[in-house]
């Protein structure tokens, strides 16, 4: 499971700050996913929370905010985002993002870029996934 994978990540890397800080407590966390790495948010908070368990984390927020995917035409420089592009609901397809790279999605989904028409597309954002805030309680 893709977020079982991140979601240990993450909380490995939370702890570690909160433990080089001298917290007692992890009370929240926000993280922001973009939507082209293909991570369920909702599995993402299911498997940090019970990851989460026993450790100084138990019991904290997880905030998960989605990034709109951004894209932008390499021949005429027009830049726009994935809530106006419904061609790429097949983009959400984990098939499809686990047989190729984020670099392959958009000529195998044959977007075209709105303004000129040109097919020389690439993904400028919503392909991360990052950690924004945590909150600590210290003793």
């Amino acid at each position: 499971m893709h977020e079982l994978s991140l979601a240990q990540s993450i909380l490995d890397a939370v702890l570690e700050v909160a433990e080089e800080r001298g917290a007692e407590r992890v009370l929240g966390v926000r993280i922001r996913v973009g939507e082209f790495t293909m991570v369920n948010p909702e599995q993402l908070r299911f498997c940090l929370e019970a990851l989460a368990e026993g450790t100084p984390a138990e019991g904290a927020e997880f905030e998960i905010e989605l990034e709109r995917g951004r894209l932008r035409c390499r021949e005429c420089g027009e830049e726009w985002s994935t809530d106006e592009e419904e061609a790429l609901k097949d983009a959400r397809d984990p098939a499809l993002h686990a047989a190729f790279g984020s670099e392959e999605l958009p000529s195998l989904l044959g977007l075209r870029c709105p303004r000129c028409g040109s097919r020389s597309v690439e993904i400028r954002g919503g392909d991360s996934c990052e950690v924004r805030t945590i909150r600590l309680e210290f003793g």
